[in-house]
């Protein structure tokens, strides 16, 4: 079985500790708006993370007749495809629609904020072809994409012929002119979506953002951007996980200008003040010590083997997550320890019992505590003893010896020969 590379669905890392924590801020923060960051390493359970606050979130009761809701939002996913402000609004929108029931007034009130998302999403490809048409400069190649993206935007009929009829009016006005119009769209969505809120009795709407890491310079800062005008808006949470460094990069990459001109020698403190106005609360995660990986590494090859939902499986993941609170104070796992607790499972998964314990604190010193990096070599000693297996060599080479362990006790820390079986393996994966 390889492990999968998604968010877990099972805490293996005492991160549902950080998701109370992030839930707590956000009921403490009343109607006021507040934006918090995830912040870590490619890998470091970001991911996992949202995944747990999306369902404490869920578990949070009502209070005074009005419900928290949580809508997620991955700008990875709608990058290339339109822009990213009105990708991440009409996102916020659409979900509330799906998950929500709505009464007649929120239906009104959702067709306002639609109408107002239209025209923003109209008016970002049509305004510069609206100024041609004004001007008689317009190139026929810009008139005919604009009409593309209003057919694709603007679906019904009647819609199309209010939106053109709109354009019609607003050239007439001339107000094309003038950077006014989007201003006022997004006024006017503003006081739609707090309306919304309110008449759909939602007690704060908390909109998780994942993969900003992964996008490209651009759609990440209008990403950004787009939070920073929700940040205006009371009733809303905003959480952001990403990896700085990514985003730091994505700033200096947005703004060359604003660094130059301001003569910023380290263009970090540009990054770092951008990112310090957008992110009220920044939380980091931290790297795993040498026991807590060890521990993380018992209950991933155990996991291997029996399922989640396996009764003294879910046993071992508790005295996992017990010693996890303390790891200062705590050994690792001993094959003795996952036997007792185990039981008659232990059999199912003995090999890779013993593995975990010859190999746990050669990757905790290589991987830099990095849980991803963890799993990949996971995976990679599964795949390698598959493959083997399926060639035939199965009887003859024990799993152990495919990841160069030497035939040491269990639980000893690795010496020169593990070590460099290991940089081996890692030589033949890069």
């Amino acid at each position: 079985m390889i492990l999968s590379d998604n968010e877990s669905k099972a805490d293996l890392l005492n991160n549902e500790a950080i998701a109370k924590t992030v839930v707590s801020l956000i009921k403490d923060s009343k109607d006021q708006p507040i934006s918090i960051g995830i912040h870590g390493d490619w890998g470091a359970g970001k991911s996992s993370i949202l995944e747990m606050v999306e369902n404490e979130v869920k578990r949070t009761p009502s209070e005074d007749g009005k419900k928290y809701s949580c809508i997620r939002f991955n700008g990875w996913r709608h990058q290339g495809f339109e822009d990213s402000k009105v990708a991440l609004m009409s996102s916020i929108v659409s979900e509330l629609q799906k998950k929500e029931t709505l009464g007649a007034k929120a239906e009104e009130t959702l067709k306002k904020l639609w109408k107002n998302i239209n025209w923003m999403s109209v008016a970002k490809t049509t305004g510069r072809t609206a100024l041609g048409i004004a001007t008689g400069t317009a190139p026929i190649t810009l008139l005919s994409s604009a009409m593309d993206i209003l057919k694709s935007t603007v679906t019904t009929e009647e819609g199309i012929t209010g939106a053109i009829e709109s354009i019609g009016g607003y050239l007439k006005d001339a107000k094309i002119t003038e950077d006014t119009s989007s201003n006022k769209e997004f006024s006017e969505f503003q006081e739609n979506f707090a309306k919304l809120l309110e008449d759909a009795a939602i007690k704060k709407l908390v909109v998780l953002i994942d993969d900003l890491d992964r996008c490209l310079p651009d759609v990440a800062i209008d990403t950004l951007e787009a939070v920073r005008l929700f940040m205006f808006s009371e009733k809303t949470a905003f959480v952001i996980a990403a990896d700085e460094s990514m985003i730091r990069y994505a700033v200096k990459k947005h703004f060359p200008d604003a660094i130059s001109e301001n003569k910023i020698n380290a263009a970090d403190n540009f990054a770092n003040k951008y990112l310090e106005k957008l992110i009220q609360v920044p939380f980091r995660i931290p790297a795993l010590g040498e026991v807590e990986a060890c521990i993380y590494i018992m209950l991933l090859m155990v996991g291997s083997v029996l399922s989640d939902e396996n009764v003294n499986y879910k046993k071992l993941r508790e005295e996992g997550l017990t010693r996890l609170k303390k790891p200062w104070n705590v050994q690792i796992f001993t094959v003795n320890d996952v036997k007792g607790i185990l039981g008659d499972d232990y059999k199912k998964c003995s090999n890779e019992v013993l593995i975990a314990t010859q190999i746990c604190h050669l990757l905790a010193q290589h991987t830099e505590g990095n849980p991803r990096k963890i799993k990949r070599f996971i995976n990679m000693l599964l795949l390698r003893y598959e493959i083997a297996k399926n060639r035939g060599f199965g009887d003859e080479l024990e799993r152990d010896k495919k990841a160069g362990i030497s035939e040491s006790g269990a639980g000893q820390r690795p010496g020169y020969k593990e070590r460099k079986a290991f940089s081996g393996i890692q030589d033949r994966e890069t």
